[in-house]
């Protein structure tokens, strides 16, 4: 094994090693139903991810829906996939173009050392966010 590979095994270590004193982690996200994305299920590695692909086959989606995951520091509401993604306007058809019913995006994700799930679904007409029941949950706040 050489020094630079020696190196980098070394890093990745210590990093894995934080992930344990972590307040906050995104374990996975599902996208369905949503710009093209049927259905997506992406495990995150703590701590990298690589999304890699060809242009136009999702990957800023997905980042754009990981980031509703999170809260602003300074905003008084969630962040809501409403605010990410505003319909658009297909420039062929002149139609909303991201008018899909039942499109969900899932989180699995640690807060404070617990296990927890958040859902934003999107209805006929708005978004709504759930933890499944759980009512004393809320969502991470972005760093």
């Amino acid at each position: 094994m050489s020094l630079i590979s020696r190196e980098l095994e070394t890093v990745w270590n210590k990093l894995r090693q934080q992930k344990a004193q972590r307040r906050f982690n995104l374990d996975e996200v599902q996208v369905r139903n949503f710009r093209g994305i049927k259905h997506l299920r992406l495990k995150l590695a703590y701590p990298v991810s690589v999304l890699a692909g060809a242009n136009g086959c999702g990957k800023t989606t997905v980042l754009m829906a990981c980031a509703c995951a999170y809260r602003a520091p300074d905003a008084p509401h969630a962040q809501s996939p409403a605010r990410t993604f505003p319909n658009f306007t297909d420039p062929l058809r002149g139609t909303l173009s991201d008018d899909v019913r039942q499109t969900e995006f899932t989180y699995y994700y640690l807060d404070d050392g617990e296990h927890n799930e958040m859902v934003w679904r999107r209805g006929k007409s708005r978004w709504n966010h759930s933890f499944n029941g759980r009512r004393s949950r809320r969502q991470p706040e972005r760093i």
